[in-house]
């Protein structure tokens, strides 16, 4: 997914930085992530999850890959 947003840096990477420093530190604490997420990033995700498969599938799924 690049989805481009106004400083010209991809919502993925954005996402990534999150993730690594979310990594780093488990204390950290992310308080307004709403300029990352928007309706076609969700859509783009959604389209993504497997149909056979529930939601917290896919969850635990994501976590085991972290």
């Amino acid at each position: 997914m690049t989805v481009h947003s106004i400083d010209r840096k991809t919502w993925l990477t954005k996402l990534e930085r999150i993730k690594l420093l979310s990594s780093q530190n488990q204390d950290i604490k992310f308080n307004n992530l709403g300029h990352i997420i928007d309706l076609k990033m969700l859509e783009e995700q959604y389209k993504e999850l497997d149909s056979k498969k529930s939601i917290r599938d896919e969850l635990e799924k994501t976590n085991r890959d972290t």
